[in-house]
């Protein structure tokens, strides 16, 4: 069977990369934009895996910069905004800009401006006033679990921003985050110190923006184009970029069920990556449990295309890019989920 919970049922799964990647740094490994391979049964399952156990990224990202954020469902667990505050949401008649700075707890820099403008959300076409928050911190560090010789941190560096709507006439409401500028990325790491000495660090970068629309029947409409690295001190490494210039990856989940469509490119240490296209020719549809149990989803790349359609009782049914229609048992797919690569 092929569960969606956790994180990856509330955004929904497109490209967790747990066991084939996740995060970004700064590592020097970047996507490869290549075919990458559907032909055989073994290569197809491993990219519907992939894509499946997946985009935690554009949540991951709104989780970072505003865990509470009614659109980041998936949010659980604090990011630095948690500490700072937020002083949304719109509606309050304040126009005018504060801006504070100081030293972070852990060390290096913050530096915030808040404020209410007019944001365009160019992936949905509309303008909208915005509460927003622009962050430039500096190497930003704050204590996460301290005790005897062991201590670990947050680290933050470089420009983000991120604004909300509120609620609007029509029960409507839009969320934005935008990590980066042309010159670089916004990072965030992981870090666990033994004895003062760093014993370990996940190093994660962002480069562009998720807008996500709350419709008033309820469920989201995430539209992202950005680009994600990580680097871990153990020698992992793994990149992604997800969507293209005017051309956002959308993860859509409605009344119909879980829709994606979009292109996405990855490579990482475990697994060799490509550029891929998703579509939901029928929406994904889950029991009470987060067991997908119908729909079905498409994957082109270099010409070749892929399907696998969800059963009932948690198996699939693959097509290959010859027209090769082959089971796969619930276990197949639990497996792949561990452990797609």
């Amino acid at each position: 069977m092929l569960k969606m919970t956790g994180r990856a049922a509330a955004c929904c799964a497109l490209f967790v990369l747990a066991a084939c990647g996740g995060g970004g740094g700064g590592g020097g490994v970047e996507p490869n934009t290549a075919p990458a391979p559907l032909t055989s049964k073994a290569d197809a399952l491993r990219e519907f895996a992939v894509a499946l156990n997946g985009s935690q990224l554009p949540s991951q990202f709104l989780q970072v910069l505003r865990p509470s954020s009614a659109a980041a469902a998936a949010a659980k667990s604090g990011g630095w905004q948690v500490s700072r505050g937020w002083h949304g949401p719109v509606g309050a008649p304040v126009m005018a800009k504060e801006r504070s700075s100081g030293q972070c707890d852990g060390g290096g820099q913050y530096d915030f401006e808040d404020g209410v403008t007019t944001h365009v959300y160019r992936y949905f076409g509309s303008r909208e006033a915005s509460a927003f928050r622009i962050g430039r911190p500096t190497r930003c560090s704050v204590p996460q679990d301290q005790f005897d010789d062991f201590s670990s941190f947050h680290v933050y560096d470089g420009r983000h921003e991120d604004g909300e709507t509120g609620t609007l006439p029509d029960d409507s409401a839009f969320v934005y985050v935008r990590g980066g500028e042309a010159g670089g990325y916004f990072s965030f790491s992981y870090q666990e110190h033994n004895n003062g000495k760093l014993s370990y660090a996940s190093n994660n970068r962002y480069r562009g923006d998720v807008e996500v629309r709350s419709p008033p029947e309820g469920g989201f409409d995430i539209r992202s184009v950005m680009s994600y690295r990580e680097d871990e001190t153990d020698g992992y490494e793994a990149a992604v970029d997800l969507g293209e210039a005017g051309r956002p990856l959308q993860i859509l989940l409605g009344e119909s069920g879980l829709v994606f469509n979009g292109t996405y490119a990855y490579r990482s240490e475990d697994c060799a990556g490509g550029r891929l296209t998703i579509s939901t020719p029928e929406p994904i549809v889950t029991n009470e449990n987060g067991t997908a149990t119908g729909g079905r989803i498409r994957l082109d790349s270099g010409g070749a295309s892929a399907s696998l359609l969800l059963k009932p009782d948690g198996s699939g049914t693959l097509q290959l890019p010859g027209g090769e229609s082959l089971p796969v048992s619930g276990a197949e797919l639990e497996q792949l989920e561990q452990n797609p690569c």
